[in-house]
């Protein structure tokens, strides 16, 4: 079977955090507003997160499913 999520993680770290600038650059071009809350920027990191999730399942299930005979 494949890796582990631990290791996979540590595999793709220095990759996500890339993607995680990036969108941080896109989301607030001029830096994060002074005054927002942590459980704002929690809020969008979960949304962004939850998305990220969602699509991989998606992409891989589907991937899956073409490939059944």
């Amino acid at each position: 079977m494949g890796k582990d999520a631990a290791d996979i993680r540590m595999e793709f770290h220095e990759r996500l955090g890339q993607i995680a600038r990036g969108l941080a650059k896109e989301l607030y071009p001029d830096g994060l507003p002074r005054g927002t809350k942590f459980s704002e920027l929690e809020e969008v990191a979960g949304a962004l997160g939850d998305e990220m999730a969602r699509q991989l399942i998606e992409i891989n299930v589907r991937e899956q499913a073409d490939d059944w005979p």
